[in-house]
């Protein structure tokens, strides 16, 4: 790696770091060539490399560099959004604890946890409740079952900064006053609808927030056809309301996928729940509060 003047004199830094930038967004595939292109690139375009980063077997169609967890040392101060699951390492290139990885990354503050009930160790417990998180997948039971086994860790625990949670493998909603109290900012929800279907809770959720929840999401699995969200018909479904700010949603072909919209503002799980309850309460003229 060099860094030759002669790119300098063509064009002022800013102008080239700004040409770098854009490259390496619209054409990701070549970031792994364009940090050689000079040692002042490599420090301008690490930090947006690792601004994502996923560590799932399964990364269809995405075309972001995929990073060694090992790399997180040198460059998880950068890291914003991290999606961790603990498949085969040669496929997710996950060679660290979840939460080891989490204290080389303190600036993230989007964490999707996708992971096996023993993976939930002293060191990620104390990560997730020592940060300011703001976007948070994970599975609360497996969660609260870990930090019991911890006596020092003080009780109870809340999460006083996340807005946007997804709780996953059908996590019951048996003690939704736990939940506010854990997660009090909570304005974005989603759900399993699992086995044994909680659409009847809906109301409850709802009043449980005192109107501050502004989209609850009901995930129904993965759609078979479409690679983004697909927002499924209410009227298929029992729910006794007609709250504008319910959502019935399957994933895209690939959870990863949506995840990752989100994570980097496109078309995501959130995203496309918006839109939806924004187009429901301009057609029947509600508002929903």
């Amino acid at each position: 790696m060099s860094d030759q003047p002669h790119l300098q004199e063509a064009f002022p830094l800013e102008i080239e770091e700004i040409i770098f930038s854009l490259a390496v967004q619209t054409d990701w595939p070549s970031a792994k060539n364009l940090i050689l292109v000079a040692k002042r690139v490599y420090q301008w375009l690490i930090p947006q490399i690792y601004e994502v980063v996923v560590f799932h077997g399964y990364r269809y169609p995405l075309d972001r560099p995929r990073s060694d967890s090992r790399n997180l040392v040198h460059h998880g101060k950068y890291v914003h959004h991290i999606m961790l699951f603990n498949g085969d390492p040669r496929e997710t290139r996950l060679y660290n604890r979840p939460g080891v990885c989490l204290t080389w990354c303190p600036n993230a503050y989007d964490v999707a946890l996708w992971l096996t009930p023993d993976q939930y160790d002293k060191t990620l417990v104390d990560q997730l409740i020592g940060r300011r998180l703001t976007h948070l997948s994970f599975s609360f039971n497996d969660f609260k079952t870990a930090a019991a086994r911890y006596p020092d860790i003080s009780q109870p625990i809340s999460f006083p900064y996340v807005t946007h949670l997804e709780l996953i493998n059908n996590t019951p909603l048996n003690h939704l006053k736990e939940l506010k109290e854990s997660f009090p900012a909570l304005t974005h929800l989603a759900v399993k609808i699992g086995s044994g279907n909680q659409l009847f809770r809906s109301p409850d959720i709802l009043r449980t927030w005192n109107d501050q929840i502004q989209v609850l999401s009901w995930d129904i699995g993965k759609s078979v056809s479409d690679p983004a969200p697909e927002v499924l018909a209410r009227s298929t479904y029992q729910i006794q309301s007609d709250d504008p700010r319910i959502v019935i949603l399957a994933y895209g072909q690939g959870y990863v996928d949506t995840w990752y919209e989100d994570a980097t503002g496109g078309s995501g799980r959130w995203r496309v729940a918006e839109e939806t309850i924004t187009g429901y309460r301009g057609l029947n003229g509600t508002s929903g509060s």
